[in-house]
């Protein structure tokens, strides 16, 4: 259960990830991983069946997916949502808290994207986890399943992205980059892609950047 002390310190930690933004919308960065692991610690260790445990679960949940989403590990992305999609479900199957069902259609349409980001993905486990939960209906269940399926990635990108090894080390390398990157602005992506194709090989990782792996696509 989160007693008051549990969600004081997750407060806290949200508090210092946001006190670091430049902006409201500003990306999460390297510093913050330190952060964001401790609240998935304290979430993992406290959360029980109740009701107040499992909401405040649900929240932290997407919380943690959307700042993960700014630092686009994407495959990390894809965990939370279907935890928090776990939750969501465990929540109305128990309490049928009809509000909860509100978020369900977007979520799983989430949740699907981010598992199709690097492969094609048909995520039978999730229609299997969804179907039968009472959150939607079937129908609705297909109609989002077929439209995620006809559209799984408009860009490629390297799947190495997925990989333990490369999790491992990608906070560190993004140290490195902003340590030693000279430009910001417009045409600066660039510039990072290649910081990062090197420090990556450094550490044994072949890693393509999606301007290759997207030449008819132009980037700024």
């Amino acid at each position: 259960m989160f007693d008051a002390l549990i969600q004081e310190k997750i407060e806290k930690l949200i508090n210092n990830i946001n006190s670091r933004k430049e902006h409201e919308y500003a990306a999460a960065t390297y510093r913050d991983i330190k952060d964001l692991k401790e609240i998935d610690e304290l979430i993992n260790r406290n959360i029980d069946d109740e009701e107040a445990s499992l909401l405040y679960a649900y929240e932290n949940y997407m919380f943690l997916a959307t700042e993960y989403k700014t630092l686009t590990r994407m495959s990390i992305v894809a965990d939370y949502l279907k935890k928090a999609l776990e939750v969501m479900i465990k929540v109305y199957e128990i309490y049928k808290i009809e509000e909860i069902k509100e978020d369900a259609s977007s979520l799983l349409s989430d949740l699907l994207r981010f598992r199709n980001f690097f492969v094609d993905d048909d995520c039978l486990d999730i229609k299997e986890l969804v179907k039968g939960s009472g959150l939607l209906k079937d129908e609705k269940i297909d109609e989002i399943f077929e439209k995620r399926m006809k559209s799984r990635r408009t860009l490629k990108n390297d799947p190495v992205e997925m990989s333990p090894e490369y999790l491992a080390v990608i906070d560190e390398v993004e140290e490195k980059i902003d340590k030693n990157r000279k430009y910001h602005g417009m045409g600066s992506c660039f510039e990072t892609w290649s910081l990062k194709q090197e420090y990556l090989a450094e550490k044994g990782i072949t890693w393509t950047p999606p301007n290759l792996l997207n030449p008819n696509v132009m980037f700024d």
